[in-house]
């Protein structure tokens, strides 16, 4: 049989003309190979976000929420936000994926984000007591910042006392908080147990303007939300026009109602941040060495509140607290994390360093925060 000649056969390849169609095969073959990867990638990915609905839809039943936002930022860049039920029930607005809520006490992980940076700056000492760098602080002498960090200060919660709990509509002045709580007396020796108190963020807050030189809004954009690229992110108010913010509900009686307008003002840098999921994925940047923080501060930042005899300070024995984060204590392991609560929405994230997994959850439902835990580490389970 007589085989056709080509114009390869009638010249005879020399090295260059070799190596070229060698490069264009392995050029194919490697953009084969990035296809089939994007393929697969995509396709595992698509399996998650199904698994994901279907735990949210189930989790929204059972609770009642209103609507919900959950985000899941996963083995780095892989990140899928998905929003489910309504935004505004009068008006029949679907919840988007850029929703605005007020991320409740979230704002204290952005606090102690920037107390530290000035820890390590030299700018100041969380060994030092409150006193130090705002001298009418309420028993400053006797509380130091690393104690109001871990809720081991012995402040009465500012929620909890006249006329701020049946008046939380106002837009209170730190000052004017620090004067109601401080007028109590302390709850515990400071140190010897923890106890949640908004009051010690109110108070930290404070000193972040000290040392700063700046206020609270300006040096938070400067030193955490800047560098992490949070442009939706920013201290919250009920006056101004926020576009996509969502409007809050909670259950009476099995019935769902407005919920009252808590003011965004008054809870300051323990709880007056509003901002968006996609926005709260970018906290996990945070949690890498040297993006904010040195990595020494970042483990200081995770480890939980002890007592003076090395044992696990924990309240209602199921919680204790790192810098600005809750450690909820469940099947025996510590989950890092923070919840949120405010009249009308709850919001939760939960961060799993050995998976390089963040979850972040925002719903504008009241009520639910432990639906919300109980969701994430569901998801958290299914991610590989």
């Amino acid at each position: 049989m007589r085989m056709r000649r080509t114009r390869l056969q009638k010249k005879p390849e020399t090295g260059r003309l070799r190596f070229e169609k060698d490069l264009a095969v392995n050029k194919k073959q490697i953009a084969f190979f990035l296809l089939w990867l994007l393929l697969f990638s995509s396709n595992a990915f698509a399996w998650t976000a199904r698994d994901l609905d279907n735990l949210v839809e189930s989790a929204m039943q059972e609770s009642g929420m209103v609507g919900l936002v959950v985000g899941v930022s996963a083995h780095g860049s892989r990140e899928i936000v998905r929003a489910y039920g309504d935004a505004d029930l009068e008006h029949d607005v679907q919840m988007t994926a850029d929703a605005v809520f007020p991320i409740c006490s979230i704002t204290k992980t952005l606090t102690a984000l920037c107390v530290l940076k000035l820890y390590a700056e030299g700018r100041l000492d969380i060994k030092n007591t409150a006193a130090a760098y705002i001298p009418s602080a309420p028993y400053g002498r006797d509380i130091t910042l690393e104690q109001l960090l871990r809720h081991m200060s012995g402040l009465a919660d500012i929620t909890k006392i006249e006329p701020f709990a049946s008046n939380q509509a106002r837009d209170y002045t730190p000052w004017e908080l620090m004067a109601m709580f401080g007028a109590k007396p302390l709850e515990f020796t400071p140190g010897q147990q923890t106890r949640y108190s908004n009051s010690g963020y109110i108070l930290l807050g404070l000193v972040v303007e000290k040392v700063a030189g700046l206020p609270y809004g300006a040096y938070l954009q400067q030193a955490v939300l800047d560098p992490l690229g949070m442009r939706a992110t920013r201290l919250g108010s009920n006056a101004e026009i926020i576009p996509e913010r969502v409007r809050g509900y909670r259950k009476v009686d099995g019935e769902t109602r407005n919920a009252p307008q808590a003011s965004l003002v008054a809870p300051y840098a323990s709880g007056g941040v509003v901002s968006t999921i996609p926005d709260l994925l970018k906290l996990k940047q945070a949690f890498q060495p040297n993006r904010i923080l040195p990595k020494r501060l970042l483990d200081d930042m995770f480890k939980p509140a002890r007592l003076a005899d090395k044992s696990l300070a924990l309240e209602s024995g199921s919680m204790t607290y790192g810098y600005g984060l809750d450690m909820v204590v469940r099947d025996g392991r510590l989950i890092p994390g923070k919840t949120g609560a405010i009249s009308g929405f709850n919001t939760y994230f939960a961060y799993f360093p050995s998976k390089d997994l963040l979850i972040a959850l925002a719903a504008n439902t009241g009520g639910v925060i432990k639906d919300m835990v109980d969701l994430a580490l569901a998801i958290e389970a299914k991610v590989e």
